[in-house]
């Protein structure tokens, strides 16, 4: 929350921007166990169904591309891989950026 507030002081302190705080929310899909063939989208963590009438939840997942330069590399991959990340592959642009 501290670092919230420090980016929302900065944005209005360095660029007069007035800025609305929420909090954020996923979109995650639930099939359920009564009729397994249906996706049910959830937005709102209030409308969750109850967990035992759930066969599977579906959460939203991305694919990205980073470029970072190579002194950073092992820093971001232990925080990707400590968040569930994957790395599929890695090339090196030159000596400095992977």
């Amino acid at each position: 929350m501290l670092h919230m507030d420090v980016f929302r002081l900065r944005l209005q302190q360095e660029h007069g921007a007035d800025v609305i705080i929420t909090a954020p929310t996923v979109p995650y899909q639930a099939r359920l166990r009564k009729n397994p063939s249906e996706l049910v989208l959830v937005s709102n963590p209030s409308l969750f169904p109850d967990p035992q009438d759930v066969e599977e939840f579906l959460e939203p997942f991305i694919k990205a591309t980073v470029i970072v330069p190579a002194e950073f590399l092992g820093d971001i991959l232990d925080m990707a891989l400590s968040r569930r990340g994957q790395q599929e592959d890695m090339k090196f642009l030159d000596h400095s950026q992977v």
